[in-house]
């Protein structure tokens, strides 16, 4: 077996070469877990680059050094510190840039995650060509971003709906909930589940058989695929609900329109519960002495606002409250050029 020594990247990756295949390791210093900003998608960037200029290098594997942590989404801090709508569309549209960098990478990519995937987490997962996850009860996959009052930024609400179909997608995107590892594969969000110890070594092997063509990943979950079997296999696709549902929401421009309109509508819902709470949660504070609140209504009102909302996605762990243009798609500069369901660029 071929290990070129790992040689520690400025900043967070870490970068090794076995068997034909970069293994590329994210580990932010100083850190419980990984979370994105614009420079850790410049990093990023920075070490995708020398994979593509690497000749030996024949596919990527992207995983995680954190103990049970993938990525857990945006840095919020960060969040914070946006003022101006201007500066939130300019954050989404360099995170969206930056995924679809890798989307588009003229090596396979596969992704091999244990523990959270949230948020832009998961937007960078979906990025990938191929998703791993492991079987263990740490790990969970999601885009809670509507629990801060937000929709995803980076590419979720396109890339999501085409890989699961959009009824799944939007109760993913609408309500903020996770799903286990088992759930995700069923879903179609993972292309595999396999235990922890074994995660790594099973990432590599796929990402060399993407990459010599002995792996070819066919994903449709579209409501013509049920005639592929035949008239038996159409007859039998038509007894199913759901897709019929997708049917009305994904060819049906009536259809779509009333879906979105309903979707802003809870989005922009939600967003005012935050603001709400994060409002209340400031009055308290602010209360003098004479009608100041206990301590343990202080408490509980930080476990409703921002603070502990924050805390809950740093964990990895959402709350449970139920809440473009197309790209042309892969070319043939690898041999699995077979892959369905990928993304778009940029978001709709």
């Amino acid at each position: 077996m071929a290990v070129k020594l790992e040689a520690k990247e400025p900043g967070s990756f870490s970068y090794r070469v076995e068997n034909g295949v970069a293994v590329i390791t994210f580990d932010q210093r100083g850190e419980a877990v990984n979370t994105l900003s614009p420079e850790i998608v410049e990093e990023f960037d920075s070490v995708l680059n020398r994979a593509l200029k690497d000749a030996e290098v024949q596919a990527v594997v992207f995983t995680s050094g954190k103990k049970d942590n993938f990525i857990a989404g945006a840095k919020i801090d960060f969040l914070q510190t946006l003022k101006r709508a201007e500066e939130a569309e300019g954050l989404s549209r360099q995170a969206q840039q930056g995924f679809d960098r890798l989307d588009a990478f003229a090596k396979p990519v596969v992704a091999a995650i244990h523990g959270s995937c949230l948020g832009g987490g998961l937007e960078w997962a979906l990025a990938c060509d191929y998703r791993i996850a492991t079987d263990a009860a740490q790990t969970s996959l999601g885009q809670p971003e509507v629990q801060l009052g937000l929709i995803p930024g980076g590419g979720g609400t396109q890339r999501l709906p085409r890989l699961i179909g959009t009824p799944a997608a939007l109760d993913l995107i609408l309500t903020g909930k996770t799903v286990r590892p088992s759930k995700a594969r069923k879903l179609g969000l993972v292309d595999e589940v396999v235990p922890k110890p074994i995660l790594l070594a099973v990432a590599i092997q796929r990402a060399r058989e993407l990459a010599s063509g002995k792996r070819q990943v066919e994903r449709s979950h579209r409501f013509h695929s049920v005639g592929k079997h035949g008239l038996t296999g159409f007859l039998q696709g038509l007894t199913k609900k759901d897709l019929w549902s997708e049917l009305a929401l994904e060819d049906n421009p009536l259809g779509r329109r009333v879906l979105f309109e309903q979707a802003r509508k809870q989005v922009l819902k939600k967003g005012r519960s935050v603001l709400r709470d994060d409002r209340a949660e400031e009055g308290k504070r602010n209360v003098g002495s004479d009608g100041a609140a206990s301590s343990g209504e202080e408490d509980w009102n930080s476990r409703r606002g921002l603070d502990g909302r924050r805390d809950r996605l740093r964990r990895g762990r959402a709350d449970e409250r139920p809440g473009s243009n197309q790209g042309a798609g892969r070319s043939e500069r690898w041999p699995c050029s077979q892959v369905r369901g990928r993304a778009v660029q940029g978001e709709g």
